[in-house]
């Protein structure tokens, strides 16, 4: 832990100094932890070294805009460091763009599972729907993606029922469901399979869940998980 620390230290006096990969390395970290308070020091980080043609950071910048990260949603910009990041080789900046360019279907999802490097698949604010998610299901076990984010996708807790069947078999992380439509139904399903899965982080923000997903959710979640944001949701003190 204090290798940790001392690592850490030494990446905040690189990037104050403006070293572009310090900031990059940096701003990733906080990027990846998904705490609200950190989204504008990452993004302001990931800005500087995007502008130093890093690829790592203009993927994690198009990631912080397609998702609203410390900024207001700005799906153009978004594309843009993600086709600059994609023209490098970066495997998951190739998937959000393929998605964004051609939208979900069984053709796009074959060629972005088909990359072994594959490790985020960015989907907010694709209008993925229900029927979207059911099939992207359908390529999820055994693939090698480790996060998985859903930002603003009329997802209800329909879609939340198969995704917890197979979640149990996949690498996933972190699972990003915030600002759509699931209520106490879809959570109840998820409490059923989430301890036995790799989450660490799980963001239900923003949905219409109540006491009773709640208390079923926190009775089941697994050891991995560090992080759970429900804010924005119909909770009150009796959870």
């Amino acid at each position: 832990m204090l290798k940790q620390m001392d690592k850490l230290e030494a990446l905040k006096e690189r990037a104050n100094q403006k070293d572009p990969s310090a900031l990059m390395e940096l701003g990733v970290h906080y990027a990846a932890q998904m705490l609200c308070t950190q989204d504008y020091l990452a993004l302001s980080m990931l800005r500087d070294a995007a502008e130093h043609d890093l690829k790592d950071a203009q993927f994690w910048l198009g990631f912080m805009l397609s998702n609203g990260r410390g900024t207001h949603d700005n799906i153009s910009d978004a594309k843009k460091w993600y086709g600059q990041a994609a023209s490098k080789g970066h495997a998951d900046a190739k998937a959000a763009l393929l998605f964004r360019q051609k939208g979900i279907n069984r053709e796009t999802l074959k060629t972005v599972f088909s990359n072994p490097e594959l490790r985020l698949l960015d989907l907010a604010n694709m209008s993925l729907r229900d029927a979207g998610l059911a099939l992207l299901c359908d390529y999820l076990a055994d693939s090698s993606v480790e996060e998985l984010h859903l930002k603003n996708n009329g997802l209800t807790s329909s879609a939340l029922m198969r995704l917890a069947e197979v979640l149990p078999y996949t690498k996933i992380r972190v699972l990003d469901l915030w600002q759509n439509e699931i209520d106490c139904a879809g959570i109840i399903d998820l409490s059923k399979t989430v301890h036995d899965t790799k989450l660490e982080i799980l963001d239900l923000a923003n949905n219409k869940i109540g006491d009773k997903g709640v208390i079923a959710l926190c009775n089941r979640v697994p050891r991995s998980l560090h992080t759970l944001h429900l804010g924005d949701n119909k909770i009150t003190l009796e959870s």
